[in-house]
């Protein structure tokens, strides 16, 4: 059998995909479920981090070089072997599971945000569902069969669930076509999306769900959609606040180590929100390892570990500090990882961030709550001010 290579040449969009991802040790596959995936990583059964760290490098290495599974398996082998890790199921078919799954649906994120972007979207608004493109499957899915050619617009219902990939192993694609395209293949306009029913489904932990025929369980979610997506990254968000609190730790260190990946888009949202954009958040940091564990000894432990800037707020501190306000809401992904004092609040509800600056501290002010935490307040005030708060210091001092 040839050897299996998915991306020879991994684009931009592919890459910065999998690099935004924040690694979440699990003890199952279920532990991320649907969206949280275009999110975070995970290797079922892994939990250490140092393990964790490398076998992410593997899969790293696989998209940005288009390293084909003979090479993965070998340098799986020795990580396997160096960390001394039990894993289940056998060599061949895990490694093909974490290979493929990652590396294709990398490759789909990436074609989605590529095929729905403003230009392409203005001259090619229609996709087309492709079965099998390279027609290697020895056991097609019937109903995966039935939708090869299909025909929707990009902004169809149906692509939140259906788009590829639909399961282990599928390998189903789209591409974009225009106008002109579907009357070359003889079409009016775009197809009706097909009801194919749902089944029932009872997962790991207990729940109950209802999965389109046709899609594997998990894999009912659109993974280029969602990585942009603000209430896929609060969920994702709970999802890490849940997780037993030594995993979190590790998932919260490994979120401010990549904080310039996963916020690097946080700059352009702050500033359509500053120049008016009437709604929506922007995601720009993640509750700090000490914090998130300071504040549950307390019993205070927020539901989730996402820090957000909404559009009204920002707008809002704009008209009372002016312009210069930008700067500083801009800068906050960056600031957000390494704050030189974090205190609480408990009477508000309320952490604050403080960043020492020329003329004293930098303080943002953030309100804890369901689905995030919230920046309330961000403004320079002197020590003494800090000094004086009502809060209980859980990071770094103030002079």
């Amino acid at each position: 059998m040839p050897d299996i290579r998915i991306a020879s040449r991994p684009f931009a969009e592919q890459v910065a995909f999998f690099r935004r991802k924040v690694s979440v040790p699990t003890g199952g596959w279920w532990d991320l479920q649907r969206a949280d995936h275009a999110h975070g990583f995970m290797v079922a059964g892994a939990f250490k981090l140092d393990l964790l760290d490398d076998l992410r490098s593997i899969v790293q290495g696989a998209i940005d070089s288009g390293m084909p599974l003979r090479e993965f398996r070998k340098a799986f082998d020795e990580i396997v072997t160096r960390h001394g890790w039990a894993y289940k199921g056998g060599r061949n078919w895990r490694t093909r599971v974490i290979y493929e799954t990652n590396v294709r649906q990398s490759y789909n994120a990436g074609r989605w945000q590529q095929l729905t972007s403003p230009a392409m979207s203005a001259a090619r608004p229609y996709l087309q569902y492709r079965h099998n493109d390279k027609g290697t499957s020895r056991m097609p899915r019937p109903l995966h069969v039935s939708w090869d050619g299909l025909v929707l617009r990009n902004d169809d219902p149906w692509w939140r669930t259906h788009a590829p990939m639909n399961g282990w192993g599928c390998k189903c694609g789209i591409r974009a076509l225009s106008p002109d395209d579907l009357k070359a293949l003889g079409k009016d306009g775009p197809d009706t999306a097909p009801n194919d029913g749902s089944y029932a489904w009872t997962a790991p932990d207990g729940g109950q769900h209802e999965v389109p025929n046709g899609v594997d369980p998990g894999f009912d979610f659109n993974a280029g959609e969602e990585a942009r997506s603000l209430s896929a990254a609060r969920r994702f968000g709970e999802r890490v606040m849940d997780l037993p609190p030594a995993w979190r730790e590790r998932a919260l260190e490994d979120a401010r180590r990549r904080a310039d990946d996963w916020h690097a888009d946080a700059g352009d949202m702050i500033d359509a929100m500053l120049r008016g954009a009437p709604r929506g958040d922007a995601a720009v940091g993640m509750l700090l390892p000490g914090t998130a564990r300071a504040l549950e000894e307390r019993g205070l432990a927020p539901t989730s570990a996402l820090m957000l800037v909404r559009a009204l707020d920002a707008q809002a501190l704009q008209s009372v500090a002016g312009e210069s306000i930008g700067f500083a809401l801009r800068d906050l992904p960056a600031r957000m990882p390494q704050p030189d004092v974090v205190l609480l609040d408990a009477i508000a509800h309320e952490l604050v961030y403080a960043w020492r600056v020329e003329d004293g501290y930098r303080r943002a002010r953030w309100r804890m709550g369901d689905g995030g935490n919230v920046l309330v307040g961000l403004d320079t005030v002197p020590a003494s001010v800090l000094r004086l708060a009502s809060g209980q210091l859980l990071v770094g001092s103030v002079p």
